[in-house]
């Protein structure tokens, strides 16, 4: 018990101490929470002037330096009601990048289906076909075909492209 004692009460002086050597490990001492706020801050950018600022580049290297690590938290960002489309559908981008989380996809299908998503708009809903495009199974070809006969005339022939990528994907498995 005393070495547990010890060993909490010695682990931010000995983290602080690595990190001081090797300051490229800090990312990996980031609390969730800090890691959460970063990559809202970074998904919630509009304009490109706003990634030359020193802030936007510090969120950046953090949400980048996480790895796959970020995914748990981007799943949590998703899932919350306040979360704004444009933020979710950055976390769904940066998740395509990564291995399959079961608790990403999760998230992402429950805000799928318990938001009106615009689906009229092949541009809002381009990074969600992209992601079901390479996680998704039957369920998820479901609903996209149903979004993309919900497209304006003009962009379906881009919608029905990630159907055929999906559909592709799904007879190889």
């Amino acid at each position: 018990m005393r070495y547990v004692l010890l060993a909490a009460l010695l682990a931010p002086v000995l983290v602080e101490a690595v990190v001081s050597v090797w300051p490229e490990l800090k990312t990996v001492y980031t609390t969730r929470k800090q890691l959460k706020e970063a990559a809202h801050r970074v998904y919630s950018v509009w304009c490109g002037n706003s990634m030359a600022s020193p802030g936007y580049q510090a969120d950046a290297a953090l949400v980048k330096g996480a790895g796959a690590g970020i995914l748990p938290v981007l799943a949590e960002l998703v899932a919350e009601k306040h979360t704004s489309d444009h933020v979710a559908r950055g976390a769904l981008q940066t998740a395509a990048d990564y291995p399959l989380s079961v608790e990403f996809r999760t998230a992402a299908r429950t805000r799928r289906d318990r938001e009106a998503l615009p689906y009229g708009n092949y541009w809002a809903m381009e990074r969600w076909f992209l992601y079901f495009v390479r996680f998704g199974d039957e369920t998820d070809l479901m609903w996209m075909e149903k979004a993309v006969r919900q497209l304006r005339e003009e962009d379906r022939p881009r919608g029905e492209e990630h159907l055929r990528q999906l559909r592709a994907r799904l007879a190889t498995n």
